[in-house]
C-alpha cells in the first residue's frame, strides 16, 4: 500500500483541494497522513466534522495559537528575524521562515514522524521547504501544489513577494511534479521554470454535490450570489454595489457569504447607502459547509466571480467560486480577469463577462437578464450541464491519480 504525506500550512476547512486529495487517497485505498494546523478560527466548527470522515487518515495537528508558548514565539522570533536581514544572508530555511512562521512549527512536527512515506504533497509556500526536509528524511517523491501564483499575491516589489519567489526558486529543483489550479498559473510558472512538468487540476468539486435539476426562483428580485472564506476588500465587490445601486430595492439583491468582520459589514452597507441605495440591497450569511454552498447558490439566479487584477495573483487564479455555481445551476458573471476571460472564451454560453473597472458594464448585463428571463434560463441550464460534462472533481481527480502512478512506476 503506498503512503502519502499531505502537508499544510493552514487547515482542511481552508484548503478544499487538500479536502478533495484528502478524499481521494482514502477512496482508492493510499495509505494517508495529513500534517495541518488548528487555527483557532471560525473554521473550527467545521474542521472536526470534516476529520471524522477520515477514520483511515492519520492526522497530526499543530497549535498555530500561542499555546504551547515557547515553538510559537520562537516561530514569531524566526519570522521576524529573518524579514529584517539582509537577503545574501538568508539560506532555504531563514527564508522559509520569512515566509511564514508555521514553516517552523511545520519542521518540528516532521522530526517527530517516524513512519515512511512513498510520496510527500505540500500545499501552501510556508509548507515547501518542510516538505522537502520531509521528502529527503524519508526518501519519497515529492509534489508541490501551486493552488495560487503565489509570489504574486503580494505587490511584485513588497519582500513578501520577493521572499517568495527566491524560496520556489531554490525549492523547485527538488520537486517531482507540479499542479496548479489554473491554465493561466501554469503558463507563468512554466515561463519561470521551463524544465519542470507542471500539470494543471482545476479547483473543481465533487459531482455529487450538483443540484439535480436548476431551482426555480422568482423572477425578481434577481438574486446575485457571492462568497469566499472571508468578505473583503479588492475583490471587485465595490464595483459590484455600484453596478446594482442603480436598481430598484425589490429588482435586485446581492448575497455575500463568508467570515466578516462588523467593520468590513459597515463599509459596505454604508457604500450602499453612499450610492443613495437600500442597504437591503445586502444580504450578509455566515460560512458554511462546504458541501452546503452549491444547494445557498443554486437559491440564486447569478453567480459573481467579480476579481480584480490589483496584484498577478488576481488576474491568474481561476477562483473555485465558479464551479461552485456551475454545480448550482447559476449564471456566471465573470470579471475580465486575464483567467476568467479565457474560461469565458471556452464556455461562453453560461454568462457574460464584464469588464472589472466598468459598474456600467456591469449593470447592462444585469439589465439584460432583468429583460430577458430567458436568456437567463438558457445560461442556469447550460452551465449546470456544463459542470455535469467537464468540470467537476469526477472527471478531474483522474488527472491526479494518473500523475501518482506516473511517478510511482518511473
Amino acid at each position: 500500500m503506498k503512503k502519502i504525506l499531505f502537508i499544510t500550512s493552514t487547515n482542511i476547512v481552508s484548503n478544499p483541494r487538500l479536502l478533495k486529495e484528502l478524499c481521494l487517497a482514502q477512496q482508492s485505498g493510499f495509505d494517508a497522513t495529513l500534517l495541518k494546523f488548528d487555527l483557532g478560527n471560525w473554521s473550527q466548527r467545521f474542521e472536526s466534522e470534516i476529520i471524522d470522515k477520515f477514520s483511515n487518515v492519520r492526522i497530526i495537528e499543530i497549535s498555530a495559537l500561542r499555546t504551547p508558548f515557547f515553538p510559537w514565539i520562537i516561530s514569531v522570533f524566526l519570522e521576524k528575524t529573518s524579514r529584517i536581514l539582509p537577503f545574501f544572508l538568508l539560506n532555504t530555511s531563514l527564508l522559509s521562515f520569512g515566509v511564514g512562521r508555521r514553516s517552523y512549527l511545520l519542521l518540528n512536527s516532521i522530526k517527530n514522524i517516524n513512519q515512511q512515506f512513498d510520496v510527500v504533497v505540500a500545499h501552501n509556500p510556508q509548507s515547501f521547504y518542510p516538505a522537502i526536509v520531509a521528502s529527503k528524511k524519508f526518501k519519497s517523491l515529492l509534489f508541490f501544489d501551486f493552488e495560487d501564483f503565489y509570489s504574486g499575491e503580494y505587490k511584485k516589489e513588497s519582500l513578501q513577494s520577493k521572499m517568495i519567489s527566491r524560496l520556489e526558486h531554490i525549492c523547485i529543483s527538488e520537486v517531482d511534479q507540479l499542479t496548479t489550479a489554473s491554465s493561466a498559473i501554469t503558463d507563468a510558472y512554466k515561463s519561470i521554470f521551463p524544465q519542470k512538468s507542471i500539470t494543471t487540476i482545476n479547483n473543481v468539486f465533487p459531482l455529487s454535490y450538483a443540484v439535480d435539476m436548476i431551482k426555480e426562483v422568482p423572477a425578481t428580485p434577481l438574486k446575485l450570489f457571492w462568497f469566499s472564506q472571508k468578505i473583503g476588500k479588492n475583490r471587485g465587490l465595490e464595483n459590484v454595489i455600484k453596478a446594482i445601486s442603480s436598481f430598484k430595492r425589490r429588482e435586485i439583491q446581492l448575497t455575500l457569504l463568508g467570515s466578516c468582520t462588523l467593520q468590513i459589514k459597515s463599509y459596505f452597507s454604508q457604500l450602499v447607502e453612499s450610492y443613495g441605495a437600500d442597504k437591503n440591497f445586502l444580504v450578509f450569511m455566515d460560512p458554511v459547509k462546504e458541501s452546503q454552498l452549491v444547494q445557498l447558490a443554486s437559491e440564486h439566479h447569478i453567480g459573481i466571480a467579480s476579481e480584480i487584477s490589483h496584484i498577478p495573483n488576481r488576474d491568474l487564479c481561476l477562483t473555485n467560486k465558479i464551479f461552485i455555481y456551475l454545480l448550482a445551476g447559476n449564471a456566471l458573471l465573470l470579471s475580465n480577469t486575464r483567467s476568467q476571460s479565457k474560461f469565458y472564451d471556452e464556455n461562453n454560453n453560461i454568462g457574460f463577462l464584464f469588464k472589472q473597472d466598468s459598474p456600467a458594464d456591469l449593470t447592462e448585463k444585469l439589465k439584460y437578464y432583468l429583460d430577458d428571463p430567458f436568456v437567463l434560463m438558457e445560461h442556469r441550464k447550460n452551465a449546470l450541464a456544463l459542470a455535469k460534462s467537464k468540470y467537476n472533481w469526477d472527471i478531474e481527480k483522474k488527472i491526479f491519480l494518473d500523475l501518482l502512478e506516473k511517478q510511482f512506476n518511473s
